[in-house]
Formats: C-alpha cells, sequence, structure tokens
C-alpha cells in the first residue's frame, strides 16, 4: 500500500514501482496505491503501469475527465454530490457506485 503515491513522480523509486507492478501481475504481488487525479494523469512509466489494470476507485471524481483514468465512461448522475468516502469502483471495464465506510469523528 502506498499513501501519496503522486509524491514520487520520476524519482529513481519510480523503476522499481515500475518492476513491481509489471512482475506483480504474473504474480499474487497487488499494490494498492492513493494519489491525486493530477498526479494519476503524470506520465511517469510506473503510474502507466499503475493504470493499465483498469482497476480502482475514483472519489468525488470529475465525472468529464476522471473516468479515462481507467479506461471507462462514468455515468452521469442528476445528483453529482459526493460526500467523503463515495465515488466509482472500476473493475475490468465495469462501473459501480460506493461509498466507503467511515468512523465516526470525535
Amino acid at each position: 500500500m502506498i499513501d501519496d503515491a503522486g509524491e514520487f513522480g520520476d524519482s529513481s523509486v519510480g523503476s522499481t514501482l515500475e518492476m513491481l507492478l509489471k512482475r506483480g501481475r504474473d504474480g499474487t504481488v497487488r499494490v494498492i496505491a492513493s494519489m491525486e487525479t493530477g498526479q494519476a494523469r503524470h506520465y511517469a512509466a510506473w503510474v502507466k503501469e499503475l493504470r493499465k489494470d483498469g482497476r480502482g476507485m475514483l472519489l468525488d471524481p470529475n465525472l468529464d475527465l476522471d473516468g479515462d483514468l481507467l479506461g471507462v465512461r462514468l455515468p452521469r448522475r442528476s445528483n453529482a454530490v459526493f460526500p467523503p468516502g463515495r465515488g466509482y469502483v472500476v473493475i475490468d471495464g465495469k462501473v459501480v457506485l460506493a461509498q466507503v465506510a467511515q468512523t465516526p469523528q470525535d
């Protein structure tokens, strides 16, 4: 799991991540990474590898632009309000609206 993965950009860590992502497809390695959509549009080789599987969750997405990150078209909603934790899960070209559970804030 990599939080703020977009911070790596084209760093030396990128080539290691690219290799891990490529080899992980043939094995049991899975990478979960979070990043801002602007960072996900970055053209670093490892980011392209991460997006190549077309699996992910787009939280509070821009309905016109963000589907292309995972190779899908996002559905238009009459109520395009996305509270914290709501977005679309994309797996194998299928798009499903989902809500991530949250613990109550004290």
